[in-house]
């Protein structure tokens, strides 16, 4: 079977760099459904410690989304213009 993979390097352990898709990345992950395959590359500029984990699918098994602290500017603007 076909698949669409995407690839993202850590410069280091996974438990302290969070993977973060842009939009581009989850509309495919849309669109590709279970082809969409994520490679996430622990220690991806260390030959000796890197190590490669395969997820399958993820956008479809995500159990919640996170808004920072950043999104309240967007509020105030989203505010603004509703009037």
């Amino acid at each position: 079977q076909a698949r669409f993979i995407r690839v993202y390097g850590l410069d280091g352990p996974w438990e302290k760099l969070p993977v973060v898709l842009s939009s581009r990345d989850a509309s495919a992950a849309r669109t590709f459904g279970r082809q969409y395959w994520l490679y996430i590359v622990e220690h991806a500029r260390d030959s000796g410690r890197a190590r490669v984990h395969k997820l399958q699918d993820p956008l479809s098994r995500i159990a919640r989304y996170a808004l920072d602290h950043r999104w309240r500017e967007q509020a105030e603007r989203d505010a603004e213009s509703a009037g």
